[in-house]
C-alpha cells in the first residue's frame, strides 16, 4: 500500500494541508492578540 503513488500522493498532500493550517492558526492567533492588545490599550 505503501508503494502505491497515489496512496504516497494523497498521504504527502495530507501532510502538507496540516502543515499549512497550523501556520495559519498560528498567524491567526499572533494576529487576534495583537488586535486584542491594541484593543486593551
Amino acid at each position: 500500500m505503501i508503494n502505491n503513488p497515489i496512496w504516497c500522493y494523497m498521504s504527502s498532500c495530507h501532510v502538507v494541508v496540516i502543515h499549512i493550517l497550523n501556520y495559519n492558526l498560528a498567524a491567526y492567533v499572533k494576529i487576534a492578540l495583537m488586535l486584542n492588545q491594541i484593543k486593551l490599550f
